[in-house]
């Protein structure tokens, strides 16, 4: 069973993001971050490189031909790619956050999935759509929670 978490109320999608994906790398979790739009995952790593003054938050583009202890080091994986491929290379506890528009094929390969969804009526709109994709597997559980919540 996929747990999927919609955490509603942020101010920036993608700034949520990069705070979520740096406080669960801090944690020791590995988080594989999806989008098929590049502009995106790269304002997320440079999010990411300016996160705090004098941390260093380890995230690469996802590519398989990297060697395999980079890939069973690494905390945060970008990717816009097939999780079907990916997925294997990856370890087994690793959490999807979900930063493109549409739900990502092959997210059921993980545990956890992450959404976070910012006060702007449009990203409101999809992330309803988002949901509505989801709930129709009945194999996941859906969970709307508040931003503070999952940056706790």
């Amino acid at each position: 069973m996929t747990k999927i978490d919609f955490a509603i109320g942020a101010s920036h999608r993608v700034q949520s993001a990069a705070e979520f994906a740096y406080k669960h790398a801090q944690q020791g979790g590995t988080l594989c971050v999806y989008s098929q739009d590049k502009k995106r995952l790269n304002f997320f790593s440079q999010l990411l490189w300016n996160i705090q003054e004098d941390a260093f938050v380890p995230h690469l583009p996802f590519d398989i031909s990297l060697p395999e202890n980079v890939i069973k080091n690494t905390s945060i994986w970008l990717t816009g790619g097939d999780l079907n491929h990916i997925y294997p290379h990856l370890k087994s506890d690793v959490c999807l956050l979900n930063l493109d528009i549409h739900v990502p094929s092959h997210y059921e390969l993980f545990e956890r999935v992450i959404e976070i969804v910012s006060e702007v009526e449009q990203d409101k709109a999809l992330a309803r759509t988002r949901w509505q994709e989801y709930k129709k597997n009945a194999n996941h559980q859906l969970n709307s929670i508040s931003v503070q919540q999952l940056l706790g």
